[in-house]
């Protein structure tokens, strides 16, 4: 596991941790490797300690869960990486890479708009990074 700040829009400013999804287990507990990405997007945020931070979290339900795999998350990083629940953005409706981004890109807008600079941290596996850079377009901001 891994995470790479994936777009910098400035050096500055607001701190913007994405964290893609995985899908639950049949019964809705988290697995392993959405665990490991709750993990590292907690320490992450406590990492950019004394910088504005928010962490969004852009996963619908993956499967016959109830949970959404964006709620899992957040359980993990409120309750074992102590991330205030007011520095979290759920996103529910992402059921793929390519539609975090997508519905991601508003949150983003917004922030940006509200903040004016911001760095994007994308976090999730290694073994997903390259499909979720290419597969991610940032729109034009005009």
């Amino acid at each position: 596991n891994e995470y790479k700040s994936y777009l910098s829009m400035s050096e500055e400013g607001l701190n913007v941790i994405v964290v893609l999804g995985y899908k639950l287990n049949n019964n809705g507990t988290p697995c392993n490797i959405l665990v490991e990405r709750a993990r590292t997007a907690a320490a992450l945020y406590h990492s950019l300690e004394g910088n504005t931070r928010r962490v969004i979290l852009p996963t619908g339900h993956g499967g016959t869960s109830y949970v959404t795999e964006a709620e899992a998350i957040s359980r993990i990083i409120r309750t074992e990486g102590n991330v205030p629940e007011e520095d979290i953005i759920l996103e529910e409706q992402a059921r793929s890479t390519v539609t975090n981004g997508t519905l991601c890109w508003p949150i983003l807008r917004d922030l940006l708009k509200e903040h004016g600079r911001c760095t994007l941290h994308l976090v999730t596996s290694s073994f997903h990074m390259a499909r979720s850079r290419e597969r991610q377009q940032v729109p034009s901001t005009s």
